[in-house]
C-alpha cells in the first residue's frame, strides 16, 4: 500500500483523515485526538508520548461505559466535538496505529461506583469538611440533627452559613445514612481526623425519630502558638526583635 512515485515522492494509499494524526505523531512526537477516543491510549515505551496530551472524557455519554471489553465490535463510532462530516471514529485510528506499528495500550474502563456507595462517600467527607471547616473558624464543636420525617426540624449548630451550606444537601437521606452506617463512619472519622471525637444518638425521649451527630476536636489545635507558626503576625514578632536588637 505504498507506492514510490519517484526518488523523494511516496504515496500512502491509507485513510486520509486517520493518517493526519499518525503524520503529527512523527512531526511531534504525540498525537493530538481530544474527544476523538473513549480511553487515554498509553504508548508502551518509554517515551510516553501518547500521554502528553490527556484526553477529555466528559463529552461520553454512559452507554461507552457499560462493555466489559474495549473490543473493536463494541466501540462506538464517535465522531469529535464538532461533529464535522469529515471526522475520524476511534475504530480508523486504532487500525491506523496497528498499521504503521505504533506500540500503545488501552487501559482498563475506570470503574462505575455504586450510586448509594458514591452517595454514603459523600456523606462521610460532608461530614469531615464540616469539621475542619469549623475548625478553620475558630470553633471545635459541631452538631447536626438529621430528623427522619419532620425535616423543619433539621439543624446545624454553629449557626454558620458555610457550615449549613456543606451539610444541608444530606438533610433528607442523613438519617438513613446514619441509620445503617452510623458506627463505621464514627470509626473511619475518628481515624481520618487527629484528635478528633464522635458522638452518634437516635431517638431521645424528647426528641424522636432524630439522630444527633456530635463532633468536636481537640482546642489545641486552636492553640496561639501553634496558630501563629503559619500567620503573617510570626513575621510581625520576628520583626520587633530585630529592632530590639
Amino acid at each position: 500500500m505504498l507506492v514510490e512515485l519517484s526518488v523523494c515522492e511516496y504515496f500512502f494509499d491509507r485513510n486520509g483523515r486517520a493518517f493526519h494524526y499518525i503524520l503529527e505523531y512523527y512531526r511531534t512526537g504525540k498525537f493530538f485526538l481530544e474527544n476523538i477516543r473513549p480511553y487515554n491510549l498509553q504508548s508502551n515505551n518509554n517515551n510516553n508520548h501518547l500521554n502528553d496530551n490527556p484526553l477529555n472524557d466528559n463529552h461520553l455519554n454512559d452507554n461507552h461505559l457499560n462493555d466489559n471489553h474495549p473490543s473493536q465490535d463494541l466501540l462506538p463510532q464517535l465522531r469529535c466535538h464538532c461533529q464535522c462530516p469529515n471526522a475520524v471514529s476511534y475504530q480508523e485510528i486504532i487500525a491506523e496505529l496497528d498499521y504503521f506499528q505504533i506500540p500503545y495500550t488501552i487501559p482498563p474502563k475506570p470503574k462505575i461506583q455504586y450510586p448509594p456507595s458514591s452517595t454514603l462517600d459523600s456523606f462521610i467527607l460532608m461530614l469531615k469538611l464540616a469539621m475542619l471547616t469549623a475548625r478553620d473558624n475558630f470553633d471545635i464543636y459541631v452538631e447536626i440533627v438529621f430528623p427522619q420525617r419532620n425535616k423543619s426540624k433539621f439543624s446545624v449548630n454553629p449557626d454558620s452559613a458555610c457550615i449549613l451550606n456543606i451539610v444541608k444537601p444530606f438533610a433528607e437521606n442523613g438519617y438513613a445514612i446514619l441509620d445503617t452506617f452510623g458506627d463505621e463512619i464514627g470509626t473511619y472519622l475518628t481515624k481520618e481526623i487527629p484528635n478528633f471525637t464522635w458522638s452518634l444518638q437516635k431517638n431521645t425521649i424528647y426528641h424522636p425519630h432524630r439522630y444527633f451527630v456530635d463532633m468536636s476536636i481537640n482546642s489545641d489545635c486552636l492553640d496561639k502558638q501553634t496558630v501563629l507558626k503559619e500567620s503573617k503576625l510570626l513575621d510581625l514578632d520576628n520583626n520587633d526583635e530585630n529592632w530590639l536588637n
